[in-house]
């Protein structure tokens, strides 16, 4: 995923796959599929320094989707590949251009004999755009094991596609999500409670190596959760013109529980319960179809209403 092969790395360079012919699209024209490689392809810059280009996400800005997932890539070529990923958060601190390389700089922590602690700051010519730690652990035999049931909603098969119309064909071109309508939403709610659930996968297989769907998953997880919150305005799928709400991330946490695919179908199970000056906070969970609960995501946004 890289021109440079670093010999630590967990995320080598990898051909380009050929698309799955088993894998059938929601109805509709979408763009032919691309390898999330492509998303998170580093530039070697020197020792522990990397560049990389984010595509656009919104009018004007870079997803930050993409900054974040470069940013672990980073992160994970300077730890070996049998000490996975359980943590990352970062901070949002610019809108990053999408005409401009972002420099993204791995800083090693700490090292000790179970866990390794990597910040990455990346940067353009404006300034420091995010600021990322991520934490590795190396695995240990599993002991106490309890989690919530997965909620009971519909499978993704004959869900409407959540990407119709979405602006960035990057995103189209990599993810498969798909939306699961309201009225077929049957789990109890609170009051002052938002939900949104989708299912996701990228669109073509990715390598066995865990870095790969870390950084994937960390990709995904910034699609659809801070919008969870604009629920309270205006339905988020399907997209009927503009939002009249201003929604801007300020910073993202993802917690890995367990092993995770992310190019098997995953339910994300999203929610916003608070909402107050000027932030909304959304959170959610990732489950396999199986019903294993393998990540954990948080997410604060600014949030401007109309009648601000």
């Amino acid at each position: 995923m890289t021109s440079v092969h670093d010999p630590g790395s967990a995320l080598p360079p990898l051909p380009r796959p050929t698309p799955e012919p088993s894998r059938s699209a929601p109805t509709g024209r979408r763009p032919p599929p691309a390898p999330f490689a492509d998303q998170v392809r580093l530039e070697a810059d020197g020792e522990d320094q990397y560049l990389g280009l984010c595509h656009e996400g919104r009018k004007g800005a870079g997803f930050g989707g993409s900054v974040l997932a470069q940013a672990l890539a980073a992160a994970c070529r300077t730890v070996p590949g049998q000490r996975p990923v359980h943590s990352l958060h970062a901070y949002f601190l610019r809108p990053v251009s999408c005409e401009e390389k972002v420099a993204y700089r791995a800083l090693r922590m700490r090292d000790g004999r179970s866990y390794s602690l990597r910040q990455v700051l990346a940067r353009q010519s404006a300034g420091e755009v995010l600021s990322l730690h991520a934490s590795f652990k190396s695995p240990e035999p599993d002991g106490h094991r309890s989690q919530v049931q997965a909620p009971g909603v519909p499978g993704p098969e004959g869900l409407p596609d959540a990407l119709a119309g979405h602006r960035s064909p990057a995103l189209r071109e990599v993810l498969d999500l798909r939306y699961v309508p309201e009225e077929e939403v049957q789990v109890d709610g609170h009051e002052g409670e938002f939900t949104l659930y989708t299912w996701s996968r990228t669109r073509l297989p990715l390598p066995p190596e865990s870095a790969a769907h870390a950084c994937a998953l960390a990709y995904l997880s910034d699609v659809t959760l801070a919008p969870t919150a604009t629920r309270a305005f205006h339905r988020v799928f399907p997209r009927s013109g503009g939002s009249p709400v201003r929604l801007v991330s300020l910073d993202h946490a993802l917690w890995f529980h367990r092993p995770v695919r992310a190019d098997a179908w995953l339910l994300f199970a999203q929610r916003s319960r608070i909402a107050a000056d000027g932030r909304a906070l959304c959170q959610g969970e990732f489950f396999t179809r199986d019903g294993e609960l393998v990540a954990t995501a948080a997410q604060e946004a600014l949030l401007r209403a109309p009648a601000d």
